[in-house]
């Protein structure tokens, strides 16, 4: 049955401040408008249509639907560093595409033509695929709410990973890993062991006040670099995640055994307030690795050994029970670590090499020593082996032929 409206021009208006606010009750339900004007008032007044406000109610736009969504359901059951994963990822693969189209005007071809697009602008098979997993989600979700009677991904794939160019992984060759090893115990030694000759040298190249207090600067940043030498050598020789070794405890350090126990990961997110709201800062937490395989035991060798007792008489010094600090004797920042092997990275000239780049040259020395894929994916904290292919699809490649290589050598000389 439909709903009576009042005569045009029916109800209250009345001015509070600079707004005026209308009042209209229709059918015992009271509606109210907000504007800067009584006219502007008066005419949202006049058009409103209740039966139009019940079916855009039912059928809301993408955008609105997808933000209501995000907090609802996704926010209280995420840890609020993948929130935020999931968040960026509908804020800028999402919603912008979006824009104007309600539910029901979603369908394959629509959804189809989106993923074509966002690989048209250059996105990565990982960044789509991520983009595809959270719209999908959604819909599933607008379908049990009765938004929708049948979600228009139902049936629709993936873009094949066949349809994009693997990106290269960014990991040392031998001549940078003998320069980053070279430098980190050397120079980067002197200049973390004497910070006060350091800083001295440097403003004795000026007697201008202001130019001396700009190198002084220069070189306390770069002193900053240095004092993580042994931590990255560490991460260099066991392949850590940035937040599993900026989480590792002095307690997780197996003397006897010479292993790390992986228990715990930093993870660093955007800072909220108590309505969700965006507020300046990142918020570090510590938790549980996010996979079973996750939490390890990760064997040293006698460079990483030497590399721990280092960052172990420091925590001691600073009385920390964290492995990795920072000169002020806190607890060390994925985001310091990743600043630390940026500058060196850039001193020794490896272009392109992040943080991350360490793990990738742990695996890619693992496989060139001819270790198992097995134990490879077990020593990196994989949660399958198949992971391990996946990432590392050339090293395997070289690893599987030069196997194949020893097996007609062994055969042929029977």
């Amino acid at each position: 049955m439909a709903n009576k409206r009042r005569e045009k021009g029916a109800g209250s208006i009345r001015k509070i401040g600079a707004k005026y606010y209308g009042r209209l009750m229709i059918d015992g339900v009271t509606k109210n408008f907000v504007g800067d004007s009584a006219a502007d008032v008066r005419r949202q007044m006049r058009e409103y249509d209740p039966e139009r406000e019940e079916k855009e109610r039912n059928n809301p736009l993408v955008t609105d639907y997808m933000q209501s969504w995000l907090t609802t359901y996704k926010k209280p059951s995420l840890r609020p560093s993948s929130y935020d994963r999931i968040e960026c990822t509908a804020t800028y693969q999402i919603l912008p595409y979006y824009k104007g189209v309600r539910l029901s005007d979603l369908t394959p071809e629509t959804i189809s033509q989106w993923m074509q697009r966002l690989q048209a602008e250059g996105l990565s098979y990982s960044s789509i695929k991520k983009a595809y997993v959270a719209l999908n989600a959604a819909l599933d979700q607008a379908l049990l709410s009765g938004l929708l009677s049948r979600s228009p991904m139902a049936g629709l794939s993936m873009i094949s990973p066949d349809h994009f160019t693997p990106s290269d992984i960014r990991y040392l060759s031998k001549s940078e890993i003998q320069l980053f090893h070279s430098y980190l115990t050397t120079q980067c030694s002197e200049m973390t062991n004497n910070p006060e000759k350091n800083t001295s040298n440097c403003s004795d190249l000026t007697t201008k006040p202001q130019e001396r207090k700009k190198k002084e600067e220069i070189c306390s940043y770069f002193t900053n670099s240095y004092w993580y030498a042994p931590a990255l050598i560490l991460d260099l020789h066991t392949g850590l995640r940035g937040g599993e070794l900026a989480a590792l405890q002095v307690s997780d350090y197996d003397a006897e055994a010479h292993t790390l126990h992986v228990r715990q990961t930093a993870r660093k997110f955007r800072t909220r307030d108590q309505s969700g709201a965006l507020q300046q800062g990142i918020t570090v937490q510590y938790g549980r690795p996010k996979t079973r395989a996750g939490t390890r035991i990760v064997p040293c060798d006698t460079i990483a050994q030497q590399a721990v007792q280092e960052l172990i008489r420091r925590a001691k010094a600073a009385r920390s029970p964290f492995l990795v600090v920072s000169k002020a004797g806190t607890p060390t920042t994925i985001t310091l670590l990743e600043h630390a092997a940026e500058r060196i990275y850039k001193r020794i000239g490896a272009e392109g090499a992040t943080l991350h780049s360490l793990r990738h040259t742990f695996a890619s020395q693992l496989f060139a020593a001819g270790v198992d894929v097995l134990t490879i994916s077990r020593t990196l904290g994989h949660a399958s082996t198949a992971i391990t292919m996946q990432v590392y699809v050339h090293m395997t490649q070289e690893s599987q032929a030069a196997a194949a290589a020893k097996i007609e050598e062994a055969l042929s000389s029977i």
